[in-house]
């Protein structure tokens, strides 16, 4: 779909249980409504193995430690700008304590 909006979820991308298995359904499900789902890992290792979902772009973010809000955030304000995201959604602490700095940096909801 060539309208389709461009939303970007930010997980810690560490476990996939619960709340993963629900971002890779809505990555498979979104696009038949209207949405890309881009995703961005901050501990990319066992959620990007084994998501079954293939109508997602995903993004490896890495943060050095807990601190590493800053350069973190810098980094994702790139990726959602050329990804021409719309908004930003971010699941558990460590992602919100990024998106906010994100939201800080880019304007997006």
């Amino acid at each position: 779909m060539a309208s389709e909006i461009a939303i970007m979820h930010i997980l810690n991308g560490e476990h996939y249980s619960g709340l993963e298995r629900v971002v890779d359904q809505l990555s498979e499900l979104a696009p038949e409504y209207g949405y890309r789902l881009h995703l961005v890992f901050l501990k990319p290792l066992t959620m990007r193995l084994r998501m079954k979902s293939t109508q997602v772009t995903i993004y490896e973010c890495p943060m050095r430690n807990k601190l590493d809000v800053f350069a973190s955030a810098k980094k994702i304000s790139a990726i959602a700008k050329d990804a021409d995201c719309r908004l930003i959604h971010s699941h558990c602490v460590r992602s919100t304590l990024v998106a906010s700095r994100v939201k800080k940096q880019t304007g997006l909801p």
